[in-house]
């Protein structure tokens, strides 16, 4: 899977990217083989979809050229991916997958032996810019928004969608970006979507939480327009 052109992106940067223009260059090829061969078996399991998340777990985080090695008092410190970068640090550590995997087991394990009851929870994606449900259905509603410039998140997760084959789609990923010309103006508007169907689907009297911090106030002031917008006008 090869990234679009060269500059790929708004996390791209010319030092440590150099020569990074398909995803396979993020995992070295000792552990490439060994990924392929396990996501192979993965989807001739007879639970391919609990494989798959087992294997997501690591794959990236801990398993590819981006975990990165510290110092923590004294020793070294495998700290893992660093946060919100697609940075591949001078010195990281290829892990071995096959203990990465055995470590992970009995936390996913415990995911899918928890009872379930048919219909009693509905998880989805999608844009929150259009929400499939009623107006007036929903009886509390806890919303994380995008922290602007903060995080690509269409741009974190093409790593994993390259695998899954299932890609986000960009365009309606709600941030401040230079490389898809979104400024703040376009993230106010899309904010106010969201905030306008939240505004539909909560019934009369109920309340929205919104977890919300940025250290740009312009930032936090389209978050807050956005939600005055929809409650003076109605959504």
């Amino acid at each position: 899977m090869m990234f679009k052109g060269t500059n790929w992106g708004d996390m791209f940067r010319a030092g440590y990217h150099y020569g990074i223009s398909h995803v396979h260059h993020f995992w070295t090829k000792r552990n490439l083989a060994v990924l392929s061969a396990m996501w192979r078996k993965a989807s001739q399991d007879t639970r391919p979809n609990q494989m798959r998340f087992l294997l997501t777990s690591f794959m990236v985080k801990t398993g590819s050229r981006m975990h990165n090695i510290g110092m923590k008092s004294g020793k070294v410190n495998l700290a893992g991916q660093i946060f919100n970068t697609l940075q591949i640090p001078s010195l990281f550590a290829e892990r071995n997958l096959f203990e990465l995997a055995s470590g992970k087991i009995d936390d996913i394990a415990a995911v899918f032996e928890l009872e379930k009851v048919r219909g009693g929870t509905i998880i989805s994606t999608g844009a929150a810019q259009s929400i499939p449900l009623s107006e007036n259905s929903i009886d509390y509603v806890f919303v994380d928004p995008p922290f602007g410039s903060n995080i690509m998140y269409a741009e974190m997760s093409f790593l994993y969608e390259a695998w899954l084959r299932s890609y986000t789609n960009a365009a309606l990923d709600t941030i401040v970006s230079t490389n898809q010309r979104k400024g703040l103006d376009w993230y106010r508007d899309q904010m106010t979507y969201c905030f306008s169907q939240i505004y539909r689907v909560l019934k009369p009297g109920r309340w929205l939480t919104v977890a919300f911090h940025n250290s740009s106030e312009r930032c936090v002031d389209s978050i807050t327009e956005g939600a005055t917008e929809v409650r003076i006008y109605g959504g």
